[in-house]
């Protein structure tokens, strides 16, 4: 019998579930536990979509992609990072190599986009979808030690979410995959 020992380099692995949007208040709109503005009716979605939009315009006029939140306040960006692991694609021997599929979902808070309505009446209820944003939107960097080769799923389509609270917190999740040098012991 064959005895080998790997190495993997998980900080953090959590479950990815819905208590962990409803932790950070992101609700699922599909199954109908989403945000309902006041009044309740299917008429208002659209009203509320095109206010929607008006104020993420305001938002990301003057947005700087290459700063992060905190920059010029001497303060780091603190952003929180749940790790899943999906899968063990392949452990290879003669490669030295473990390959996994996994989620990676941060949250941080950028006071830049808190939108008017919560810094001025303090209604901060409201979720935004910013998937059509991403590229206008400062985003931490995933650096993964040990890898060969790392790669988000965004082929055929964008696998991942996007959202922003009212507050200015932002919740980002995306689909990775990572070939990670390994050194095994057989």
């Amino acid at each position: 019998m064959m005895k080998f020992t790997y190495c993997v380099f998980i900080l953090v692995c959590f479950e990815y579930s819905f208590a962990v949007c409803e932790k950070n208040g992101i609700r699922n709109k599909r199954s109908g536990e989403g945000h309902a503005d006041e009044e309740g009716s299917e008429n208002d979605d659209e009203g509320h979509h095109e206010d929607h939009t008006a104020v993420l315009d305001s938002l990301f006029e003057h947005y700087d992609t290459s700063s992060s939140p905190t920059h010029g306040t001497g303060e780091p960006t603190v952003i929180s990072v749940n790790f899943q692991l999906l899968s063990l694609d392949d452990i290879s021997d003669t490669k030295m190599e473990l390959v996994i599929d996994s989620r990676v979902t941060f949250f941080w808070k950028d006071s830049r986009l808190v939108t008017p309505e919560c810094r001025d009446e303090g209604d901060c209820e409201d979720r935004f979808d910013l998937k059509s944003r991403e590229s206008a939107l400062w985003t931490p960097d995933l650096y993964v030690l040990n890898s060969r080769l790392a790669r988000d799923h965004d082929h055929p389509t964008r696998n991942g979410m996007l959202y922003l609270i009212a507050s200015g917190k932002v919740f980002l999740s995306k689909r990775y995959g990572c070939s990670n040098i390994c050194t095994l012991k057989i």
